[in-house]
């Protein structure tokens, strides 16, 4: 595949990569919301150094994954219960037609 050049500045360092076109987007992506999140630390935290902040961030980032798992997990105990309400109800329906 074809790859691109790409220099994302995060935080106060520029990082080069050599990605495909739809990585290179993706990543463009993360940089900005990554430096929203620090811009946003940094005034909430006035005085940290920038690894303070970027580890304030990574905290935010790890926690927010984890209640994402989380959800999906329950998403999934969710579809196997209503699949056995949907598969009892059918049996139901079944047993009563007769």
């Amino acid at each position: 595949m074809e790859k691109v050049k790409v220099k994302l500045s995060i935080g106060d360092k520029i990082y080069p990569f050599n990605e495909t076109p739809e990585v290179a987007q993706k990543m463009a992506q993360a940089a900005e919301l990554l430096n929203k999140e620090i811009n946003d630390r940094q005034q909430k935290h006035s005085g940290k150094t920038m690894t303070e902040i970027l580890s304030i961030v990574a905290l935010k980032i790890c926690m927010k994954n984890l209640a994402l798992e989380e959800y999906i997990r329950d998403a999934g105990f969710q579809e196997q219960l209503l699949e056995k309400e949907l598969e009892s109800y059918l049996i139901e329906i079944e047993n009563n037609s007769r």
